[in-house]
């Protein structure tokens, strides 16, 4: 009973100390004029020590990572609002060294008359409040109670402060990481100014040259122009004498001569008129240099035939009446600057090539091709029967009225050796694009021949085992998207292969021909 009351002494202080530290000092009441070193001047505390709500203190894990005299002074701060008085300071300080807490100090100093009136909304003290209201109902279980959960929170605390630290750990490493992203995104942008005034300073370069450039071609341009004015006047003016001079020889033919000089005058009269043509020989060296392609790409085009000359001539050299040694090899009609010819000599082929172009003649000549000015039509009646193993041209059959390239499919299979092929290579028509358009790019071209006039022409002229090979399609990137069958159809058409060759051979000898 003794000890009862000593401790109901002992919690009437307490209660005493817990009503001095609730003095509200806004209300409007009479207050006695203190001093400084007064009693009511440690526990009211001065305007100027008065806190507004902090939004840092949301939830009481906020207060719970500090400890001893922090955690009081950050829990006046927070709940009440205000610094601590000296003697509530001393009150909290003493139960939470004595065992007490700091979840059941939350929420007594919550519970308080001043800490009601604040009314501060902290989360996670719903249950503590209620724990702590219904403790102190109980008075001596209350109390018994309040122990018991004073030590169970006492034992929980080292987890939860565990927790903290390895949440402070983790708040750490976060802040060092930004700090590191930071540093580097200065660094980054460090380098990317630097990136930026070099990328700055080359576009500029970049710029400087390109208009350095376009000023010199724009002089090359002027200089040009002004060659190809003295080139027309040059052209002009060897019209005017070439006719001058043919007028004169008609003049000089009219009189009375004898029979060879009527023979000179004449040739002389067919070698003025051969000139005459001179003009447009320079202009289609002009058109195949700029629109047919350079000599190596041409040549890496025509490497795909070498595979099918080497198959004809083991098959003509294996038969015992056949003798290839004093016979040409091929024969290209049209060869225009040689290119497939060039190609054959580095195989070891005999060669020969015709062509009406003088200057383009005269430029295989210099390469040491074996190459002659003549009219196709003219050159293969001249030429013995089976005389050659292969005869090939290149967009050549396009050129000739029909009436000689009927001529030309008869003299061919005329003067091959049996087992010989002709080789010919022209405009794909059933390239729609080719048909209407490109084909019309080379004003000398007659009109488009089709795979199958030209399979039907072979066949009555008497070839054999022909074959139609189609060539160069245009790039997939040119093709419109899509697998449906309309779409593949209308890439076939337009985007289908450009070329076609033409591949027929002439029968082998049976042993009734021969």
């Amino acid at each position: 009973m003794k000890e009862t009351s000593i401790q109901e002494i002992q919690q009437l202080i307490e209660n005493i100390k817990l009503q001095a530290e609730t003095i509200d000092s806004n209300k409007n009441e009479f207050q006695p004029s203190v001093t400084e070193n007064s009693f009511l001047s440690s526990i009211t505390p001065a305007k100027d020590e008065i806190y507004s709500y902090s939004p840092e203190f949301e939830h009481r894990n906020d207060f719970l990572c500090y400890q001893d005299i922090d955690f009081v002074q950050w829990a006046y701060k927070g709940i009440l609002l205000r610094k601590p008085d000296v003697i509530g300071k001393k009150n909290y300080l003493n139960q939470l060294r004595k065992g007490k807490s700091r979840q059941s100090l939350l929420a007594s100093m919550m519970l308080s008359r001043e800490g009601r009136q604040k009314a501060v909304p902290i989360d996670g003290m719903k249950w503590l409040l209620i724990r702590t209201r219904i403790f102190n109902k109980l008075s001596l279980p209350g109390r018994i109670l309040q122990r018991l959960a004073n030590y169970s929170d006492k034992l929980m605390q080292p987890k939860f402060d565990y927790a903290l630290y390895k949440l402070h750990i983790m708040e750490w490493q976060q802040q060092k990481n930004f700090s590191r992203i930071l540093l580097q995104q200065q660094i980054n942008k460090s380098s990317n100014r630097e990136l930026y005034e070099e990328l700055k300073q080359s576009i500029q370069t970049s710029q400087d040259q390109l208009q350095t450039t376009q000023q010199q071609l724009q002089t090359t341009q002027a200089h040009l122009a002004e060659v190809r004015m003295q080139f027309n006047y040059q052209q002009r003016n060897q019209d005017l004498f070439l006719q001058q001079l043919i007028n004169d020889n008609e003049q000089k033919m009219t009189g009375v001569q004898t029979s060879a000089q009527q023979q000179e005058r004449e040739q002389h009269q067919q070698t003025l008129l051969e000139h005459r043509n001179d003009k447009l020989d320079a202009y289609y060296i002009a058109f195949e240099d700029a629109c047919r392609g350079t000599r190596e790409e041409i040549k890496n085009n025509l490497k795909i035939y070498l595979p099918l000359i080497e198959k004809v001539m083991d098959k003509i050299s294996s038969t015992t009446e056949n003798d290839i040694k004093n016979t040409i090899d091929v024969l290209d009609l049209g060869c225009g600057r040689g290119e497939w010819l060039q190609l054959l000599n580095e195989q070891h082929w005999q060669t020969a090539g015709i062509d009406n172009n003088k200057i383009m003649v005269q430029d295989c000549q210099n390469l040491g091709l074996n190459v002659h000015i003549a009219d196709v039509h003219q050159y293969l009646k001249q030429q013995p029967s089976e005389s050659v193993c292969v005869i090939s041209s290149f967009h050549l059959i396009e050129h000739i009225p029909f009436a000689h390239l009927l001529s030309l499919f008869e003299e061919s299979i005329r003067i091959l050796k049996p087992g010989g092929l002709i080789l010919f290579e022209t405009p794909n028509p059933e390239n729609i694009l080719v048909g209407s358009h490109t084909f019309y790019h080379d004003p000398t071209h007659t009109n488009p021949l089709t795979p199958t006039a030209m399979q039907f022409l072979a066949r009555y002229t008497g070839f054999t085992e022909i074959e139609i090979e189609r060539l160069h399609p245009y790039p997939e990137e040119a093709k419109v998207p899509g697998d449906d069958i309309l779409t593949q159809r209308v890439n076939g058409h337009l985007c289908g292969p450009q070329d076609y060759a033409l591949i027929a051979g002439k029968p082998l000898k049976t042993a009734s021909m021969s």
